[in-house]
């Protein structure tokens, strides 16, 4: 089967979704030809504020992108189905429009909502504000112009389903995967017991990520010896975090306030004890795996992370991750505790965590389920 893979999708540092994917879907013996134009320059700090939608620049820039597309489009050939690229709720309706004549399945990477990140999770605007309305009809008619739609958890898909009112048959789940490559993906627990026990975080301090628990959770335990916290990353909230932090005068805290490549995040990795995932308290912490956490397990370390909905289709609380009730700092300490004084168990979990990764979360395992349902959906479209 000849996938034409096509957007504006995001390549960079942070967004490991479109290189898992595209490994998958080679590893699945696709043969596979990207049409792809750069767009986003700066894909972290476009959710911060959408200022740049009122930019003139940013329309100038998307409309020369797609007049590129359209060029490359015309060049690739035949192809089976075509796959559109995260985040390529916009990238559709052109995807549809140049799709019309060879009628081919396409494929939407949604693997997030542009209404539930910038209204229900970052509040950046009233669920009435026009720019909401105008993201709501943008997820909703981008999910419909699809004949099937990639989402990260059966959760997700259920919010999708209910907030959308779209069928359940839309859509599938495929997991994120690792940004890291193979050479990285490698277990990297110490072989020696450290002085300094290092609790690692890395992220980019959105609402969901509910860092101010981990703020708290390094005032309880500042009075325990040996115990290192470390920040890595920047973002919408890092001022107001780092700025709660000054003010509590925590000594076991530390910020790496950049976003930092993968050759110098293994070495961060390496040395931590334990790394943590997301507390967060709002619906959306409930619904999706972050990135961070198939890195963790990817590099088996030994994972704290919030008990939802969404971490329990892949984790097991003990088995291959330890899972703390969603923003309950005094619960984080004590797992924390836990953990340092047991590497038993972090040996337990860090290498239970690893297999759980390799068997449903690598390019392999994830391409052997799109060889199925893009196999199935291609059919099902011949036959009509």
């Amino acid at each position: 089967m000849r996938i034409c893979f096509f957007g504006t999708y995001i390549l960079g540092k942070g967004y490991p979704v479109n290189q898992t994917i595209l490994q998958a879907l080679r590893a699945g013996r696709f043969e596979v030809v990207e049409c792809h134009a750069d767009l986003w320059k700066n894909p972290q700090g476009r959710w911060s504020s959408l200022n740049w939608l009122l930019s003139p620049f940013f329309w100038f820039h998307t409309l020369w992108a797609y007049l590129k597309l359209i060029f490359k489009y015309y060049k690739i050939g035949p192809y089976d189905l075509m796959v559109v690229g995260y985040l390529g709720h916009q990238d559709i309706f052109l995807a549809r429009l140049l799709n019309l004549l060879k009628g081919r399945p396409v494929v939407l990477i949604a693997f997030n909502s542009l209404y539930e990140t910038v209204v229900q999770d970052r509040k950046l605007f009233c669920a009435r504000h026009p720019v909401a309305l105008f993201m709501y009809w943008i997820d909703k008619t981008a999910c419909r112009l699809a004949d099937l739609v990639l989402l990260d958890t059966k959760a997700h898909i259920d919010y999708f389903v209910r907030e959308f009112e779209l069928p359940p048959s839309k859509f599938l789940r495929v997991f994120v995967g690792s940004g890291f490559e193979s050479a990285h993906s490698t277990p990297t627990i110490p072989s020696k017991p450290e002085s300094v026990f290092e609790v690692l975080f890395v992220g980019t301090y959105i609402p969901l990520h509910g860092i101010e628990t981990i703020i708290q959770s390094a005032k309880i335990l500042e009075t325990e010896p040996n115990i290192q916290f470390t920040l890595v990353g920047h973002g919408q909230l890092y001022p107001e975090i780092k700025e709660m932090a000054e003010r509590l005068r925590l000594s076991n805290l530390k910020f790496i306030g950049r976003w930092i490549p993968a050759d110098e995040l293994v070495g961060y990795l390496a040395s931590a004890g334990v790394c943590l995932g997301v507390f967060g308290k709002g619906e959306k912490a409930q619904r999706v795996i972050p990135c961070k956490i198939f890195d963790y397990l990817a590099v088996a370390k030994p994972l704290i992370t919030a008990d939802t909905q969404a971490i329990r289709e892949l984790l097991i609380h003990r088995e291959n991750a330890y899972l703390c009730p969603i923003g309950d700092e005094q619960a984080l300490a004590r797992q924390i505790l836990q953990l340092k004084n047991d590497p038993e168990l972090r040996q337990k979990i860090a290498m239970n965590g690893h297999q759980t990764y390799l068997r449903f979360c690598t390019p392999d395992a994830i391409g052997k389920a799109l060889v199925q349902a893009f196999h199935t959906l291609e059919s099902s479209h011949t036959a009509c």
